[in-house]
């Protein structure tokens, strides 16, 4: 499985005062699981407990230092027992799979203050992220604050609750602490990310406490949702303007019946080895799914919304029955969250009990007693150092393996003890087995190992395909291995193992020394390898080549065998008298640092000799590793570009546009073969179709498409049929597409296109110039009398009746979604909808029944004489005062009874800016829209009309 983020540049965070996580634990944890807190990074405040004894699922946690509660105290961290101490009240979650590391701030924090950073990598981008939590009722000093903003660096977001009011941020006065933090904040060149007002409610009265704090340079928005989630603090919602990519995760399934019969045909001057990797990748499925795609808790959500309409009712009634029922549902809120989470955990206990195999449990009692780590902690380093992905991986592999001096021979071996000679006739067998070809049985004991998965090496071969190799592809793959046995020449990607850092536990991340390689190698390498140490083994036993004393890496035996012999030789010296002296080596990188010399020593001591020693010293040679860390591309992005020298389409003159096209053309890209394409799409049908001309080469082709599309499906078309062209033509003249789209251009500079026609257009592009001829894309302006561009529109056009072939390049799929939105605006009985005009909401902050009035006014429910009259519940349509139909646009716009309270009304939306001359104008007001409602209300409620409505 593969993770594939598109992710943005800047995290989006919860800020929140939850007043004691326990309390709101397990509240917040479903609401992780249901997927409905989807932050990256989750800043808090008076949690008042440690990350690591209450974790939240998904996230890692990290707390502040500062723990005293005692008044006056100036130590940070408070180490005096005899001060009364609490947990920590600031934490930063972070999302485990997101690249983080720490901040130490335990030297920069001090008295009351409690702060904790956490710096994250989005993409390619580093943003700290500080939460900090300041309790109310304390004496503010001025550099309270400068040691923890001196540290962050120049992409940072400080948020917290400060416990400090000024009127610049919607308090109603302005404290000492405000104007402190305020002049700390503008010395360190941070801007307020305004909240919305009020963030802190209580029974008797409202304030701002909780702030935002952002550098130059990035750019957040701030929100909060409807109640405080049971808490006195509002959530607040800290998102960057710009829009979030989806993220989702690839999962890579191979087809095993599809790569056995792949594997059946190889084609010619192909080696095996490599015709199982082309098969596997060849039936590989990739399937792109959300990366959480949970099923809601519906009964937990109405609870909520319940809180939430009841504590909207407290605050706006602010009597102590509204807000003892507020309690009461956030109660109930809480139960059912905590007997949620003891039912996922009995069902994680069931499930384990089921389970036929302890394995299940383990990993579950490891993830229990081992603290938590990021799923890629390595990256702590190239974030705690400001390094590119690349750099690290320099660093690491100086970590792994250093530069090494000039090789020195090997001291002289200690004289080895004789072993008994081997019984007679045996050393012709042992060099038998040296020479013998590798047969059938030894691979298929190999393949048949209890381990079935391991990772691949460098060659993309792993064990699984192996074993899922068919008769006839075996002995194929048998005659490989005898190919490589008798000529003693490994394949390059058997010597180069892929090194992938392991962190070792209770480590720091951020530290290269905390990490160890594990290396990735070939897996049929390794097969290779499993049947050499097969008959090294057999040797070694029948020549009684390894001492009895000897336990480890030997089959049959253990590390209790040399425990047992050692309990014994102490209990026989007890027993004679004598005295016993131990003596435990610990030999530093043993396996790394061995000489080769002396494992060929060793084997011609023990006879080993023919292919089996000279593969041996073939694997022992020219050993390389690299990192798994991606490599910066090598392949050049495709030239597109989208203007001409500056030139606007909307503002440079005609005349100028076609001097400046005409002008690239010769100077620039007059060695270049120029091909034009362009689109045509009919009003009436939407039929669409395409073609490109080549005017050096007197070619043209022409498509159209089977199904109604928009402008850029048709221009799409036009550049695969460009791309169909330059395949066709020999040559490696450079050539140049110039196409008057911007849209497709834009859709072809994605990095990794969405819509699988552009995808598919630009490999086949990258194809063309891997194929040696160069390619690039420019835009050019349309009907500016350019003859390329001319021609090629006049073709595309003429494709709708000259009978062009129909493109298949182009996929339906990919636009369908704005083929739906502009067939149900055209369909919609709604003319506003239909036209396109954006349909205004009305305003969350009125109550509930006076927003119902006005969309049953909106909609055409409201029970006017003429809707009655129309439906048989009254004798006429006409109007009580005035005779006319009485319609809704009558009573709100023209009944001269309702003149005097509509002119107060209309006189309202006048100072708004705001037409009132028909009913459209009062129920959709463009702007100002709680004003506008309020005066339309006022008028409803002053003439009678909304109880009779």
């Amino acid at each position: 499985m593969a993770r594939r983020t598109k992710i943005a540049s800047l995290p989006h965070i919860l800020q929140w005062n939850v007043r004691s996580l326990r309390a709101r634990h397990a509240e917040l944890a479903c609401l992780i699981e249901d997927g409905r807190l989807p932050f990256d990074v989750l800043a808090l405040q008076e949690t008042n407990v440690e990350p690591s004894s209450l974790r939240l699922p998904g996230y890692l946690g990290y707390a502040g230092v500062t723990r005293c509660t005692s008044p006056g105290c100036p130590s940070s961290p408070c180490l005096d027992p005899g001060h009364q101490q609490q947990g920590p009240r600031s934490a930063v979650y972070v999302r485990a799979g997101l690249p983080h590391v720490v901040m130490d701030l335990s030297d920069a924090v001090s008295g009351p203050l409690e702060a904790c950073a956490v710096t994250v990598r989005m993409g390619a981008t580093d943003t700290t992220v500080v939460s900090i939590y300041i309790p109310p009722g304390v004496s503010w000093a001025t550099p309270l604050l400068t040691p923890v903003l001196s540290r962050i660096g120049p992409r940072a977001l400080v948020c917290g609750d400060f416990n400090a009011h000024s009127r610049e941020w919607g308090c109603r006065t302005t404290s000492r602490a405000g104007r402190i933090l305020m002049e700390t904040t503008l010395r360190a060149g941070l801007g307020l990310l305004k909240p919305p007002s009020p963030t802190f409610v209580t029974l008797r009265h409202s304030s701002t406490l909780d702030l935002a704090f952002t550098t130059p340079g990035i750019r957040y928005e701030c929100r909060k949702p409807a109640d405080t989630w049971g808490s006195d603090h509002f959530p607040l919602f800290l998102t960057p303007t710009s829009r979030r990519p989806q993220e989702d995760r690839t999962y890579a399934v191979i087809s095993w019946p599809e790569f056995r019969v792949r594997s059946k045909e190889i084609p010619p001057g192909q080696s095996f080895l490599d015709h199982v990797a082309t098969c596997a990748r060849e039936a590989t499925t990739l399937v792109r799914v959300p990366a959480s795609s949970p099923v809601p808790d519906l009964r937990l959500l109405n609870i909520r919304a319940n809180r939430r309409r009841q504590e909207r009712i407290a605050l706006n009634t602010s009597l102590p029955a509204d807000w003892t029922a507020y309690r009461r549902i956030d109660a109930a809120c809480r139960r059912h969250a905590r007997r949620r989470r003891r039912q996922s955990w009995t069902g994680v206990c069931s499930s384990i009990q089921r389970c036929s195999h302890s394995g299940k449990a383990w990993r579950l009692l490891k993830a229990l007693v081992h603290p938590q780590i990021p799923r890629r902690p390595i990256l702590a380093i190239a974030i705690a150092r400001a390094i590119s992905i690349e750099d690290l991986a320099e660093l690491m592999a100086d970590q792994f393996i250093p530069p090494g001096g000039p090789v020195s021979s090997p001291p002289p071996a200690l004289p080895t003890p004789r072993t008994p000679a081997a019984p007679p006739g045996v050393l012709a067998h042992v060099v038998a087995q040296c020479y013998a070809a590798i047969t059938a049985h030894e691979l298929q004991a190999v393949l048949d190992r209890p381990r079935k998965r391991t990772a691949p090496g460098a060659d993309g071969i792993s064990h699984q395909m192996l074993r899922n190799l068919d008769t006839p592809e075996r002995t194929r793959l048998l005659e490989a291995f005898n190919a490589i046995w008798g000529s003693a020449t490994l394949p390059e990607d058997w010597l180069t193992a892929v090194v992938v850092p392991v962190l070792k536990p209770r480590k720091p991340s951020r530290l290269p020394s905390s990490y160890r390689p594990v290396s990735l190698t070939s897996a049929a390498c390794k097969t290779m390898e499993a049947i050499a140490l097969f008959r090294l083994t057999w040797i070694a036993r029948v020549t009684n080549f390894l001492p009895e004393q000897l336990t480890g890496f030997r089959r049959g035996r253990c590390t209790a065998d040399s425990i047992a012999d050692l309990v014994s030789t102490l209990e026989d010296a007890r027993h004679d008298g004598d005295a016993v002296m131990l003596v435990l080596l610990d030999v530093k990188a043993a396996f790394e640092t061995l000489p080769h010399s002396v494992i060929h020593e060793a084997l011609n001591r023990l006879g080993v000799t023919g292919p089996l020693l000279a593969f041996i010293q073939a694997f022992l040679q020219g050993r390389t590793f690299r990192a798994p860390f991606p490599p910066p591309p090598t392949r050049p992005p495709l030239p597109i570009s989208v203007d001409i020298r500056s030139c606007s389409r909307r503002r440079t003159p005609v005349a100028a546009l076609q001097q400046t096209a005409a002008t690239l053309l010769q100077e620039s890209l007059g060695g270049h073969l120029q091909v034009y394409t362009d689109g045509s799409v009919l009003p009436a049908t939407g039929q669409a179709a395409a073609a490109c001309v080549a005017p050096a080469l007197g070619a043209a082709l022409s498509c159209h498409l089977r199904f109604p599309a928009n402008s850029t499906a048709a221009e799409l078309a036009g550049l695969h049929l460009a791309a169909d062209l330059l395949l066709l033509l020999p040559g490696q003249q450079p050539a140049v597409i110039l196409t008057d789209s911007r849209a497709a251009l834009q859709l072809l500079r994605q990095h990794q296109p969405i819509q699988h026609t552009v995808g598919n257009l630009k490999a086949r592009l990258m194809a063309i110039q891997d194929a040696g001829r160069p390619v690039s894309l420019q835009w050019l302006p349309s009907h500016v009398g350019i003859t390329g561009n001319e021609a090629a529109d006049q073709l595309a056009g003429a494709a709708h009746t000259n009978g062009s072939p129909v493109s298949s390049k182009v996929t339906q799929l990919d636009f369908a979604r704005p083929a739906l939105r502009q067939a149900v605006r055209a369909l919609h009985p709604d003319p506003r909808v239909a036209s396109g005009v954006r349909f205004m909401r009305v305003p969350d902050c009125l109550p509930r029944r006076e927003r119902a009035l006005i969309l049953r006014l909106r909609t055409g429910c409201s029970w006017t004489q003429a809707r009655l009259h129309r439906h048989g519940r009254a004798p006429s349509p006409a109007c009580s005062f005035c005779g006319a139909d009485e319609t809704l646009g009558h009573l709100l716009c023209a009944c001269p009874n309702l003149e005097a309270a509509r002119r107060d009304m209309t006189a309202g939306y006048r100072n708004l800016g705001l037409p009132s001359y028909s009913d459209q104008d009062l129920l959709h007001p463009k702007r100002s829209q709680t004003d506008a409602f309020r005066l339309l209300l006022e008028f409803l409620q002053s003439t009678g009309l909304a109880s009779r409505l």
